[in-house]
């Protein structure tokens, strides 16, 4: 998490695994989120058969001041990996974008 700030938790406590959203408006649609799942290392400890790291876009169905990030129909996963590695590749181009950002 400390390598990319950017990153929030928004898992809650009956989650099957943790879950962190982030949103770059230059990677990615106007309205649109990414959330990042984390599924345990060992794939018998899984509830699901996804890999290990997975990256779906969400949509705020709330208001800007009470979001309520979902998955619907329309969402598709962007990245998939089993490996750590695989996962700092996919993030490391938003953290730049984010040092980028004007008051950063």
């Amino acid at each position: 998490m400390s390598d990319f700030p950017f990153l929030h938790d928004k898992s809650w406590n009956d989650d099957d695994c943790p879950s962190f959203l982030f949103h770059c408006e230059s990677r990615i649609k106007l309205g649109e989120y990414l959330v990042l799942w984390v599924n345990p290392v060992k794939k018998e400890a899984r509830l699901n058969d996804f890999p290990r790291y997975i990256v779906r876009t969400a949509k705020n169905v709330g208001t800007d001041n009470l979001p309520e990030i979902v998955h619907d129909e329309t969402t598709e996963v962007v990245f998939e990996s089993e490996s750590v590695e695989g996962l700092y590749r996919f993030l490391v181009p938003f953290q730049v974008l984010e040092n980028m950002k004007p008051n950063n």
